[in-house]
């Protein structure tokens, strides 16, 4: 049975057909079964499969390698066997057990005692005997099993800038690289450099990482190695038989594996490989075992202080003696001693030219295409680009490092400017300056009192309303002043910015402040200060319709809008709210040229409010009720009327079952009968109340309709309750 298409890649014709010629064999041998054993990777002949299935798992998945490498297929009815008498000559004869060694064909001295064996004297040394000390059993070739076995977990190898691996992956590496190349190359290849591209692509299917020049390098030297090994089993065999049992499994045709075994054992290739023998002999052996140079000096660099230090002539020192320092053969101990002393002499003036260290000194100058001491692949011309590239990376990195300490020294001195001279964006001081009374000195009351207050001294700088600050016009009935000193560090700005909301942050900066709320020193003359009538507290609660009324006059409206907050940490244009103001959103325009309080780059004027929430002062807001003819409408800001129709009195309500119990606090808006309440009258013996808060929330209303059925649901909004459940406070 053909077994050469299994060593195939299995992308071409040629596995294809081999795999139906298999299939369709092996099935005829079995006597035409409609199932058998699928030889695939994944079901090992462990489970059958249809005839179909089998050919189509040969084709993607591939043989298992187990069973590819068994010389006999016997669970597809394959009966190859060797018989080893028909393939031993009539001079190669085993020798049985215990017995005499016989004397290879053709001729030669007779063969030395095996291993485990001693020679009878009495017998003038002809007959070995068995001694009573036992060959130990080795482990063999390694196969790396263990490696590979899921796709997803891969080995992390390491690479230097050189391009060579290194670290813990580079061992399994270096160990899973045998088994493959000997297993997808044969030793019947002459040259490595005439191996076909597609058994590189296909080796190379099973690392797919980096740097596959140098990996394929590699295998190329290993293959030679594992090649010169097996050469040297076959010259030490003593019979064809036992040359015969080296044949690797990838190896099919018997005819050229004799014709190679013939090649190697003939006296032109002896000869050739004893010249080449005494060659070697003439060279320095070194230490490191399968480490190899450059991963010897990947250790001694991460071993020392400073890697620099380590050239190439403390790393073929190192691989070229022993642990102790003994040099690897008493031949060689001069001229070791001698490359030790040029080292310490050159030590302080440590040169990177190879081409004039001391190992070239001492050894002479490197042949072509190789160098001592860096391991495999180095070349001259690759290690002078490599040591150019790294030249000009150090200097763009000293150059980078200085350019980041410039810049390091800029920021100090800009902190330090900023640190005698705030920055000036904030609060305007890079704006338009007047010339119009600079330097007064006055006085700030607070804005939001209705007494004269005093929260802080300044200089005064112009009242013009087109000034600005921070690209902002001042407006009507406002003035800008430079705070000099305050006595209220915490009182609110009139308009604060995103990072200034206090008086006490404002120091040396130059703010608006309302006009009538500054007193000047001298006889400047000023507008009339204006008083406006005391505050009246808007609950966040009671959000509804307000009308809006100029903030420099009394008692004009300018708009209609809706109260949404009067919490001072709210935030209208990323500015806190602040004390004594409130949010509106501006729904209806009445005069629209009227300034608005706190001006921005987009809202000078009311009719550029509108649909948009502004701050505004909170004794310059009027509820309007849900009944227009109600008594309880506020009176008009800026009047001083003392009038107390527009005033609300605080109230508990009780349980409308009789239970005693408190349900909510509120305000009675209005006990008239006739007053309406979702268009209807209250009547007698009630009051419409606006709820402030809920004690019980299932508690129910006295007259629910379709919102309102608990007085949860009354937060905020008007109730009718009864005149006898309703307790004054």
């Amino acid at each position: 049975m053909d077994k050469a298409w299994a060593w195939l890649p299995r992308n071409s014709l040629e596995y294809e057909i081999g795999a139906r010629n298999f299939v369709s064999g092996a099935s005829s041998n079995l006597g035409n079964p409609t199932e058998m054993f699928c030889p695939c990777v994944d079901c090992r002949n462990v489970c059958h499969q249809l005839i179909e299935t089998v050919l189509d798992h040969l084709v993607i998945r591939g043989m298992d390698l187990k069973y590819k490498r068994n010389p006999c297929w016997s669970k597809h009815g394959d009966m190859t066997h060797i018989d080893k008498r028909s393939v031993d000559g009539e001079n190669d004869q085993e020798p049985a057990e215990g017995g005499e060694q016989s004397q290879p064909a053709g001729g030669g001295e007779p063969s030395q005692p095996a291993e485990g064996e001693t020679v009878d004297a009495s017998t003038g040394g002809g007959s070995p005997q068995k001694s009573n000390s036992t060959t130990k059993r080795t482990r063999g070739q390694t196969k790396m099993r263990k490696v590979a076995k899921d796709p997803l977990s891969k080995v992390e190898v390491d690479f230097t800038s050189l391009g060579e691996h290194c670290g813990s992956g580079s061992v399994t590496l270096s160990s899973f690289l045998g088994p493959l190349v000997r297993e997808h190359v044969t030793v019947l290849l002459d040259d490595w450099r005439k191996l076909d591209e597609q058994t590189k692509d296909t080796m190379w299917e099973e690392i797919q990482g980096r740097q596959k020049h140098a990996v394929l390098k590699q295998m190329g030297c290993v293959w030679r190695a594992s090649k010169s090994k097996l050469v040297g089993q076959i010259r030490a065999a003593g019979s064809h038989a036992e040359r015969l049992r080296l044949k690797p499994s990838n190896i099919q045709s018997l005819g050229k594996w004799n014709n190679w075994v013939k090649s190697k054992t003939s006296t032109e290739f002896k000869e050739k490989s004893e010249r080449y023998r005494n060659l070697r002999r003439a060279q320095i052996p070194h230490t490191t075992s399968r480490k190899g140079m450059f991963r010897l000096a990947h250790d001694l660099k991460k071993k020392s202080s400073d890697p620099k230090k380590v050239t190439r002539s403390k790393v073929w020192i190192a691989g070229h003696t022993h642990k102790d320092g003994r040099p690897v053969k008493p031949e060689f101990v001069e001229t070791i001693e001698q490359i030790k002393t040029i080292d310490s002499q050159m030590e302080s003036t440590a040169n990177d030219n190879i081409s004039e260290d001391d190992v070239s000194q001492v050894l002479g100058k490197d042949r072509p295409g190789r160098i001592r001491g860096l391991g495999r692949g180095i070349t001259a011309t690759k290690l002078a680009f490599l040591q150019a590239r790294d030249t000009h990376v150090q200097n763009l990195e000293a150059k980078q490092a200085e350019l980041l300490s410039q810049i390091l020294d800029l920021k100090s001195v800009v902190n330090d400017l900023a640190g005698k001279r705030k920055h000036s964006e904030t609060m305007g001081a890079q704006s338009e300056v007047s010339d119009v009374s600079r330097g007064v000195r006055c006085q700030l009351l607070e804005w939001g009192s209705t007494e004269d207050v005093i929260v802080g001294e300044g200089e005064f700088c112009s009242a013009d309303p087109a000034y600005k600050i921070g690209r902002i016009p001042l407006g009507p009935n406002v003035a800008a002043v430079v705070v000099k000193s305050v006595t209220d560090k915490d009182s609110p700005l009139w308009r604060p910015t995103p990072t200034m909301f206090s008086l006490g942050e404002a120091v040396g900066l130059k703010i608006p402040w309302q006009a009538d709320k500054v007193i000047l020193d001298d006889n400047y003359p000023k507008s009339p200060n204006r008083t406006s009538d005391s505050k009246e507290t808007i609950s966040n609660e009671s959000i509804q319709r307000c009308k809006v009324f100029d903030w420099n006059s009394h008692g004009e409206v300018i708009a209609e809008g809706v109260l949404c907050s009067t919490d001072p940490a709210q935030m209208v244009d990323n500015i806190p709210l602040g004390k004594n103001a409130a949010i509106v959103k501006i729904d209806l325009i009445v005069k629209a040229a009227s300034y608005v309080w706190r001006p921005s780059a987009t809202v000078l004027v009311i009719s550029d409010a509108l649909d948009q929430e502004v701050p505004w002062p909170i004794n310059k807001i009027e509820i309007i009720t849900q009944n227009a003819g109600d008594d309880s409408v506020r009176k008009s800001p800026g009047t001083n009327s003392g009038s107390s129709k527009g005033v609300k009195k605080k109230c508990i309500l009780l349980d409308c079952k009789n239970s005693g119990k408190t349900v909510a606090e509120g305000r009675v808006c209005s006990t008239d009968p006739a007053a309406l309440l979702h268009f209807k009258p209250i009547g007698p013996n009630a009051s419409k109340v606006w709820v402030d808060v809920s004690k019980i929330d299932d508690a129910k209303v006295w007259r629910p309709s379709s919102e309102v059925k608990f007085i949860s649901d009354a937060i905020g909004t008007l109730v009718v309750w009864p005149n006898d459940k309703i307790v004054y406070v």
